[in-house]
């Protein structure tokens, strides 16, 4: 069964024990790794777009290191991935400071070609999230009947 998850994966930022520490993060990407750790003959695929720049290679190490299939992860030649911080309160509750108005996955949609769409239809499953839709570009969804 090939399964795709349509969305952003961010660089995340966090403090523990007074340190920033890295990751990478957002829900439809945990969702491929999710399914991916849990039924590990699956394949499941991440569908997004990342930058050329360092960053944005680790990710897609981190992306490989957890086999996901990276053939619909386009790397954009001017653009870079998004970066959020998560602070965290005296209570525990936590907020998030996002910082990806230039992000490479807003311009997915734009990256995919007539052959990349019947890869992608011809999926068992293609799965995004409402906030997948809120960070693709509206122009790009038009095309695809979206909105």
């Amino acid at each position: 069964m090939r399964v795709g998850f349509i969305g952003e994966c961010m660089a995340e930022l966090k403090k523990v024990d007074g340190l920033l520490q890295e990751g990478f993060a957002g829900d439809t990407f945990n969702s491929a790794v999710y399914l991916k750790r849990t039924f590990p003959a699956l394949e499941s695929y991440f569908i997004s777009a990342i930058g050329s720049d360092p960053l944005s290679k680790e990710m897609l190490e981190f992306t490989r290191g957890e086999s996901i299939n990276t053939r619909f992860l386009y790397a954009h030649p001017d653009k870079h991935i998004g970066l959020y911080k998560i602070y965290t309160d005296a209570c525990g509750e936590r907020s998030f400071t996002y910082w990806r108005n230039d992000s490479a996955a807003k311009g997915l949609m734009s990256l995919l070609n007539e052959s990349d769409t019947a890869s992608l239809t011809a999926m068992d499953m293609v799965l995004f999230s409402g906030i997948s839709l809120a960070v693709l570009n509206r122009e790009d969804l038009n095309k695809f009947g979206v909105y």
